[in-house]
């Protein structure tokens, strides 16, 4: 469950810090709202979420894992999580074209970033000391809600995803309101 949600995640964020560098030929000779130019690609990588979903749905039905309604809440998730990825790639989209190493930069702390969130390991193995961090990781805080759904089969926590949304929207009014008041430099300079 947390594989699918962070390759979903990873996909929006990392493609998104590079939209202006590789659509900078369409930038330069049309006038396109650059904060919808991001749109493709969450609809490409929601495309692919849905798909391996679907998979994953289809083997735990063979394996006799229930499936329950509380599944439906995923999209609800997702949705938060693209939101999130879309406010953070946003924002390191206007800051890699004044900073060419960002690109780079994300992607090595995208590597990081997915060690540093109990994907493949659970977060009780680590000692209560180091487990208090993961609080302020959102991909632990969204991962984890995919848990509560798919694998405990109970709600996840209204008010982690309350900050979640709260989260999302503050990074994407910043990262709209940046890009707004450099869009002409970002043109410029693309």
């Amino acid at each position: 469950s947390g594989v699918l949600a962070w390759n979903a995640f990873a996909g929006v964020l990392l493609q998104t810090t590079k939209v202006f560098k590789i659509n900078s030929g369409l930038i330069s000779k049309v006038n396109i709202n650059l904060t919808l130019l991001p749109l493709y690609i969450i609809l490409s990588e929601s495309i692919v979420f849905f798909i391996s979903l679907s998979f994953f749905i289809l083997f735990l039905w063979f394996i006799n894992f229930p499936v329950t309604t509380l599944w439906f809440l995923v999209v609800v998730v997702y949705a938060l999580q693209v939101l999130f990825a879309y406010g953070l790639g946003l924002l390191l989209a206007t800051l890699s074209v004044f900073i060419k190493d960002i690109r780079e930069f994300v992607n090595v702390v995208v590597q990081l970033w997915f060690w540093c969130t109990p994907i493949v390991y659970v977060v009780d193995i680590l000692p209560e000391k180091v487990q208090f961090w993961f609080q302020f990781n959102p991909m632990y805080l969204f991962i984890s809600a995919y848990r509560d759904i798919i694998v405990e089969q109970q709600l996840p926590d209204a008010t982690t995803l309350t900050y979640l949304f709260i989260a999302a929207s503050l990074l994407i009014t910043f990262a709209v309101k940046l890009l707004a008041k450099l869009e002409k430099d970002v043109r410029d300079f693309i």
